[in-house]
């Protein structure tokens, strides 16, 4: 092959590669096909075909031909091991024989017997539902099987900033200054207002004035009751300080647009704190600064905490590098219910590294939940086989059998 030629076939490999992860086959198997016409030495071509073919016997092929390429492909000698077990437990040879009529003509099969249970049918294309894995339409808001919610809000920013992530911690501070100032504005006024005459011995004698604030209000001020007012909305912010830190914690929008609001209500009472001289200048520009500088975190972090309507389509997400972030993907769509999509996750992980049992283990609690009691079973022997601690995985499949004994019973 030329120059040209090699980066065609490359792009072909990957435009197959792709399409096998998005699960259309068709498209995967005619791109594959074009890269082993002009390079039947491609074992990445062969590895990926074999899991787009439609019959045992074409994937042996497959899978055969990675092995003469390189006889150490662990996903290779997996997949050989899966169709040697397959196999196994066909009927033999005597058995199909005797579905044949007097004649030699063939019957057709016999149907199952009715109410016999059958294990479903997975449809893990992008045209399917997340949840339940059958098929559904375009612009349907909920599954029609399942019920699950195929229209979803979902945060613009999937992974929380860093700033974001620390947020809550910021607002705890402020709210903890507010109640010092709380605490300070009754020591003031316990000594009549004048707080420079409480550190006079420690400062020279213009420094307590400036540090500290005027000595004094005006007349007007200088009453009980603006005393109270100030303490009442210092605890006020702070009370409401600490419900934004517990919202932002929880990563709750309405805590984000309320923490806006309250940050412009921090601002606007240390300003008046900071002319009045209800705490003196140290206090109040300490808060003055600690506000201004939570004030630019909030509006840097709009995007970790903004949803958008979102259409939930089976497919694996992009940007993933490895078999660990495709395992850590599944196991968060699984704690949302999504268990056809986290399947799909968790397929490219154990394809990506066969040797792991837990891959294993979650594709048979995924085909579990799904109905796949026979699949799942099989996911969880292949968990035990490459274990170092196959006991531990001994219980899923205990767990797996009797849920499919009781399935079978129902029926």
């Amino acid at each position: 092959m030329d120059e040209y030629d090699e980066l065609q076939v490359a792009e072909w490999l990957r435009e197959g590669v792709a399409a096998a992860k998005e699960g259309r086959r068709e498209r995967a198997r005619e791109r594959l096909m074009r890269v082993i016409e002009v390079n039947d030495r491609s074992e990445q071509a062969w590895l990926w075909l074999s899991g787009v073919v439609d019959s045992p016997e074409d994937r042996r092929i497959c899978l055969e031909n990675v092995l003469t390429l390189n006889p150490d492909n662990a996903q290779a000698r997996v997949g050989m091991r899966w169709l040697e077990e397959l196999e196994e437990r066909e009927p033999p040879a005597p058995q199909k024989e005797a579905r044949r009529g007097t004649e030699g003509a063939p019957r057709a099969e016999q149907a199952p017997a009715p109410g016999a249970w059958q294990e479903p049918e997975l449809c893990l294309t992008p045209d399917c539902c997340v949840y339940c894995a059958r098929p559904v339409q375009e612009g349907q808001a909920r599954c029609p099987h399942c019920g699950g919610r195929l229209l979803t809000q979902r945060f613009k920013r999937e992974e929380r900033s860093a700033t974001g992530s620390l947020l809550h911690i910021y607002w705890v501070l402020l709210s903890g200054l507010t109640l010092a100032e709380f605490f300070l504005i009754g020591l003031i006024w316990e000594r009549q207002g004048n707080f420079s005459d409480l550190i006079a011995p420690y400062l020279p004698f213009i420094a307590g004035p400036v540090l500290t604030g005027a000595s004094r209000l005006d007349a007007v001020l200088q009453t009980e009751t603006w005393v109270d007012l100030a303490r009442t909305a210092n605890v006020g912010l702070a009370a409401l300080g600490g419900v934004v830190a517990l919202g932002l914690f929880l990563r709750r929008p309405v805590a984000h647009t309320l923490g806006i609001v309250l940050v412009a209500l921090q601002l606007l009472f240390t300003l008046t704190s900071l002319a009045l001289g209800f705490s003196g200048y140290i206090m109040a520009g300490l808060r003055g600064v600690f506000t201004v500088a939570l004030t630019i975190f909030m509006f840097q972090t709009v995007l970790d905490f903004s949803r958008e309507a979102r259409w939930e389509r089976l497919e694996a997400d992009r940007h993933l590098l490895n078999d660990a972030d495709y395992y850590n993907r599944g196991r968060k769509y699984a704690k949302w219910g999504m268990w056809a999509k986290a399947l799909l996750h968790w397929q490219r992980a154990a394809a990506m590294n066969p040797e792991r049992d837990t891959y294993f283990a979650a594709l048979a609690r995924a085909y579990g939940h799904l109905g796949c009691y026979e699949t799942a079973l099989d996911q969880a022997d292949q968990a035990i086989r490459v274990s170092r601690r196959p006991e531990q995985w001994q219980p899923l499949r205990e767990t797996l059998a009797e849920a499919r004994e009781r399935v079978m019973a129902g029926q």
